[in-house]
C-alpha cells in the first residue's frame, strides 16, 4: 500500500512538472511570437470586457503595456482601420481649419469650433488604441468615458459658435437665457454621460441640448435670431449628424 501511494506521488510531482515545463515552454513561445510579431488571439481568448462584438472573431491584440499598445500602430489588427480612420482626421483638422478661424474678431468662438471638431476624434483615437491596456476592466471603463467626453466636448464647445449665432439677433436677455440653458443642459449631460452604464443611457443623455438646438434651428427658419441664412443648410446637416452619430454609440 505505502509503495502505491508512492507511486501515485511520484507520478502527481511528474505530472506538475511536466504541467509547469509547459507553461513555461508555452510563455517563452508567446514571447518569442511577440518578438517577432505580434500573435493575434481569437474572440475567446480575449478578457470579458474585450469581448462585446462576438461577430469579429479573430485579429485581437493581446493585452499589452502602454508602449505594446503604440507599437500596434505598426501593425494589422482588428483595431487598425479604427485606430488610423480617427488619426487621420486630427491631422488634417489641425492643418487645415485653425488658418480659417476669424482669431481676432472671435477668438474664443474660434477655440470653441476647433476643439470642438477636433476632440471626438481624438477620444475615440485614444480608446481604439488603448484599449487592450493591461490595467483591467476599471481602465476600460475610463477610456470609454474618455471617449464620451470627446462627444460631449463636440456637442457643447462645438456647438457654441452655432448657438450663438442663431440668437444673435434677439433681445439680450432671450439670447443669453438661451445660452445660458444651453450651457446648463450641456453639463447636466455631461453628467450623465460619465456615469451612463447601458447605451441608451449615452444617447438620451444628448436629449436636451439636441432639442434646444433644434428649437433654434425653427427660430433661424421662421427668421428669427440670426444667423447667415446661406449657412441654413449646414445648420440642418450638423442637427443629422448628431442625430445619426447618437446611434453608434458605444455600449
Amino acid at each position: 500500500m505505502e509503495t502505491t501511494n508512492g507511486t501515485n506521488a511520484e507520478m502527481l510531482a511528474a505530472a506538475a512538472a511536466m504541467t509547469s515545463t509547459t507553461t513555461e515552454d508555452e510563455q517563452k513561445i508567446h514571447h518569442h511570437h511577440l518578438r517577432k510579431g505580434m500573435r493575434l488571439q481569437h474572440w475567446r481568448d480575449m478578457p470579458k470586457h474585450l469581448q462585446f462584438n462576438p461577430y469579429i472573431h479573430t485579429g485581437y491584440r493581446p493585452l499589452l503595456t502602454f508602449w505594446g499598445c503604440i507599437n500596434s500602430l505598426f501593425y494589422l489588427h482588428n483595431e487598425t482601420i479604427n485606430i488610423l480612420t480617427h488619426a487621420i482626421p486630427i491631422i488634417y483638422i489641425i492643418a487645415t481649419v485653425p488658418p480659417l478661424m476669424p482669431w481676432t474678431q472671435l477668438w474664443f468662438l474660434s477655440w470653441c469650433h476647433v476643439i470642438g471638431l477636433v476632440s471626438p476624434w481624438v477620444g475615440s483615437f485614444l480608446y481604439h488604441l488603448f484599449m487592450n491596456l493591461d490595467q483591467g476592466e476599471k481602465l476600460y471603463c475610463r477610456l470609454l468615458q474618455i471617449d464620451m467626453l470627446g462627444i460631449w466636448i463636440n456637442q457643447s464647445f462645438g456647438a457654441l459658435p452655432m448657438v450663438t449665432a442663431s440668437t444673435y439677433c434677439l433681445p439680450s436677455l432671450i439670447r443669453w437665457s438661451f445660452i445660458g440653458s444651453y450651457v446648463l443642459l450641456s453639463l447636466w449631460g455631461l453628467y450623465k454621460a460619465l456615469t451612463a452604464w447601458s447605451p441608451w443611457e449615452r444617447r438620451l443623455c444628448f436629449l436636451m441640448p439636441f432639442t434646444l438646438r433644434v428649437i433654434l434651428c425653427f427660430l433661424r427658419y421662421w427668421g428669427f435670431g440670426g444667423g447667415d441664412p446661406g449657412a441654413f443648410t449646414h445648420v440642418i446637416l450638423q442637427l443629422f449628424r448628431m442625430a445619426g452619430s447618437l446611434k453608434w454609440l458605444k455600449v
